[in-house]
């Protein structure tokens, strides 16, 4: 697993914060309604190579919040995130 490498440039659509395991743990930091509204719109650039996957960006924005993330995590579980939520 830590011989692939690959690109992921997506856009995102009605995304919660569910859906993205890793950023869990910044739930209580999001306001209430940011919360219970999913994201309407978001981004995500991030590239994978021997095993870490860098994250150079993820926004996710809806009425109640935005959230920008960039940094990495390893294939084994390993978080080093920069993480802002306006």
């Amino acid at each position: 697993i830590n011989d692939l490498s690959g690109l992921l440039n997506a856009n995102l659509a009605q995304a919660s914060l569910g859906h993205v395991p890793v950023l869990r743990v910044i739930k209580p930091f999001i306001p209430a309604i940011g919360l219970f509204t999913p994201f309407e719109k978001g981004d995500v650039r991030a590239r994978l190579n021997r095993g870490i996957v860098r994250v150079d960006r993820l926004a996710l924005r809806n009425p109640g919040a935005r959230v920008f993330v960039e940094g990495t995590v390893t294939l084994a579980g390993r978080l080093d995130l920069g993480v802002l939520v306006q």
